[in-house]
């Protein structure tokens, strides 16, 4: 509704607020010729510094020249009589004080003392002025003004409160004239107007307006009335959808906030704006609901790793141009840099012609994680299973194999010397070369179940040697071997046939990176390449390994020219069961056991390498210092021990009976085989009292030797048992070790080995 014009208008009487207008200009005049002279009054104060110092540079140019400290404070003085000086200082060159006066806030000249007072006085000053004092051309000194205008505003304040008690008065006149005008035509009708709205209420929309004038007031309170007239028909309307509204919005909250994910809503297109998202996004992300809301998704996007990126950018895309369902899991590096798995399901949907994506996303990394470990576990369960399954009959048949190299051993010493140095050094390579095909059982169950360290001091240059002998005479012909850098005493202290172990592993991982790796146009061949150095590694080395330390290492490098590692299996070549060889041609657990057994040993690994272009190993492993007695794996002392008394030997092997029996015939006693444990318990109810030890399989059929134990307990208590197994980490052995089980010998063993640990148990039988 439009004012109506009437006889009486209010526009009339605001004219008089002309008048205040008048007023403000005067004001604002007067605050500008305020200015203006106060700024004529600071340039002329500006120029007089000048002035000021210049006559002073001049004044005292000899009092300076000759130091006449009297002749100058007198000049100096004589200059701070003026009330716009606050303070001059006479200073050298390298800004030493030579004289300064300074007025303090009762005006009072006090020599300058650069206290924190005086610098405070100096810092308030309106201006400065430096000049030098020359003395044919050569500067002898700094002259220097600091200035105040407090003065001049004084001055110009005075000359200026005259003016504004007039304006003030004038302004005074004005407003009583204007204040009752509209007093009486504009204010108490807005009060009466004002008095009637503050009365409107939810339960009063109809409040009673006194106003009555035939003006824009009065059309004013006609319209008001008019408006609460409406609202009143609404607001039961508005109430009603309010209340609904608010408990359609209870109900999605609570849904939403039991729902085990982020659930969102975005906009179709390439920005995917986003209209909503539940507040679990702030613990996926890291990044608080409202931070999202009106924003792209991008954000979010952004945090997904590199790897996953194409696979979910081409879901959502399909998702967009085909109107379907999506359902897609991925990864994201969250702000602290964790990662997360996320499982995120949607679908399209329209709403007034816009096509939106609704869905949720689930953080499953803990299932994942869950999932994974249960694998992990499952898998080294099955090696675990495996490993067991195979040590009892191939630790047997190398059992057999070292009996019988041990008996050519001996049978080779009976010969004259010199008619068989070759033969010495081929049946000295079958038992070495037995010895670890027993060790790679043992870290194959190892996966499974850590197993016992021997740690003696190891030269390992000694142990590349007999590596390279293996290698040598193992590896295809087109591969060349290259020892480097081998010094003497490069002592650690550690298992050696791990070690060699670890070593061995490394070198048949090169040379088959030269040869059934190669693609079919490469020719074969290559160079192996392996080094030792002592290292004190660098902090970025060794930081990143747990167990590793600020301190000497003896680094034991092999490097190949073969077909290298690509970028993305880097992080995965210690994993069990993972190999980049063709299937048949490798089981993905050698770098495995080669990085458990450095890391038992207190050491760390490293690799590099780049496709085609070769790869390079370095195993760290702590230094031992002084001179200590070394271990040699290929020194045998070939001597046997001699005994006397019958010996029980139990296994259900014939090679492993036969040669243990043979042995122990020529080392002087008396044998009686058993092929399982009830033979074994026939043998010692008929000769229990000759038996003077009893050498007892843990595997067999008919009676297993954890049963012929606890048998032969019975019969005899006192009888003296050697427990011989593939695992000495085995429930069942440790079962019996535990009960009462004298010793332990792990096969496969020598015969050597053997006779010593008989003898042993024998003698100390004895002094019992």
């Amino acid at each position: 509704m439009g004012f109506s014009m009437g006889t009486k208008s209010i526009s009339n009487e605001i004219l008089l607020v002309v008048l205040f207008v008048t007023a403000l200009s005067l004001t604002v005049w007067g605050a500008f010729d305020y200015y203006k002279n106060m700024g004529d009054a600071e340039n002329e104060l500006q120029n007089g510094l000048v002035r000021k110092t210049n006559r002073l540079s001049h004044s005292i140019v000899y009092p300076a020249w000759n130091m006449n400290q009297e002749e100058i404070e007198k000049s100096i003085l004589n200059e701070m009589s003026d009330e716009n000086t606050l303070a001059i200082i006479l200073q050298k060159d390298d800004g030493e004080i030579i004289i300064g006066k300074i007025k303090t806030n009762n005006d009072k000249i006090s020599t300058y003392q650069g206290s924190e007072a005086d610098l405070q006085i100096l810092n308030s000053s309106f201006a400065r002025h430096m000049q030098p004092v020359l003395k044919n051309r050569m500067t002898i000194g700094n002259i220097i003004v600091y200035s105040t205008d407090f003065r001049i505003r004084e001055h110009i304040r005075s000359r200026m409160l005259y003016i504004i008690l007039q304006l003030v008065s004038l302004l005074i006149v004005i407003s009583f004239s204007i204040y009752f005008i509209l007093k009486r035509r504009i204010t108490t009708p807005l009060n009466l107007l004002e008095s009637s709205v503050r009365t409107v209420s939810p339960e009063n929309l109809s409040p009673d307006v006194s106003v009555k004038r035939n003006d824009e007031i009065g059309e004013l309170a006609k319209s008001f009335i008019q408006m609460g007239e409406t609202l009143q028909l609404s607001f039961s309307k508005q109430e009603t959808l309010t209340g609904e509204i608010r408990k359609r919005e209870e109900q999605f909250r609570a849904i939403a906030s039991n729902v085990p994910g982020a659930i969102y809503r975005i906009v179709g297109d390439i920005q995917q704006t986003v209209l909503y998202v539940s507040d679990h996004i702030e613990t996926i992300s890291g990044i608080m609901a409202a931070d999202f809301m009106g924003r792209s998704m991008g954000r979010f996007r952004e945090m997904v790793v590199d790897s996953d990126q194409k696979m979910l950018v081409e879901a959502i895309q399909n998702a967009i141009s085909d109107k379907s369902p999506y359902d897609v899991k991925y990864r994201i590096a969250d702000l602290q840099g964790a990662i997360h798995w996320i499982h995120e399901i949607g679908q399209c949907s329209r709403l007034n012609g816009t096509w939106l994506l609704d869905g949720v996303m689930i953080d499953d990394t803990e299932l994942h994680e869950k999932d994974s470990l249960l694998m992990q576990t499952q898998k080294m369960e099955t090696v675990g299973v495996l490993a067991g399954g195979i040590a009892h009959d191939f630790n047997n048949i190398l059992s057999g194999i070292m009996g019988a190299v041990s008996m050519l051993k001996i049978k080779l010493a009976a010969l004259p010397k010199g008619s068989h140095d070759n033969i010495d050094k081929y049946v000295s390579m079958i038992e070495r070369s037995s010895l670890r095909a027993s060790e790679v059982t043992n870290q194959l169950m190892s996966l499974a179940k850590p197993q016992e360290l021997k740690l003696v001091p190891v030269d390992l240059s000694l142990s590349i040697q007999h590596v390279l002998q293996i290698c040598q005479n193992t590896l295809d012909k087109s591969v060349v071997i290259i020892a480097e850098s081998l010094g003497e005493n490069a002592l650690v202290n550690a298992d050696i046939v791990q070690i060699e172990q670890v070593l061995l592993n490394l070198c048949v991982n090169a040379a088959h990176a030269m040869t059934i790796m190669q693609p079919p146009s490469q020719p074969w061949g290559g160079e192996v390449r392996i080094s030792l150095k002592k290292i004190h590694p660098e902090k970025s080395l060794w930081m990143p390994h747990p167990d590793a330390k600020e301190i000497d290492y003896w680094e034991l490098t092999v490097s190949d020219s073969g077909v290298g590692i690509e970028a993305k299996n880097l992080s995965n070549i210690f994993t069990p069961f993972f190999t980049t060889k063709e299937k048949g041609a490798g089981s993905g657990l050698g770098l495995t056991m080669a990085y458990t057994i450095v890391s038992q040993h207190k050491g760390f690994m490293t690799v590099h390498s780049k496709s085609n272009k070769g790869s390079e190993f370095k195993i760290c492993l702590p230094a031992l210092i002084g001179s200590v007695e070394m271990c040699d794996a290929a020194a045998i002392e070939d001597r046997f021990p001699h005994g006397t008394g019958t010996i029980l030997v139990v296994d259900d092997e014939e090679m492993l009976r036969e040669s243990a029996a043979e042995i122990l015939l020529q080392c002087g006693f008396k044998v009686i085989s058993a092929q399982n444990g009830e033979e074994a318990l026939q043998h010692m109810e008929a000769h229990g009292d000759e038996i003077r030890l009893v050498l007892l399989d843990m595997v067999m059929p008919v009676l297993s030797g954890r049963e012929a134990f606890f048998r032969i307990k019975q019969i005899r208590p006192d009888a003296r048992i050697l427990l011989s197994s593939g695992n000495r980490q085995d429930e069942r052995v440790q079962e019996l070790l535990a009960a009462g089980v004298d010793d332990f010998i792990a096969k496969p063993y020598s015969l050597l080995e053997l006779a010593r640990k008989i003898n042993t148990l024998v003698q100390s039988d004895q002094q019992t």
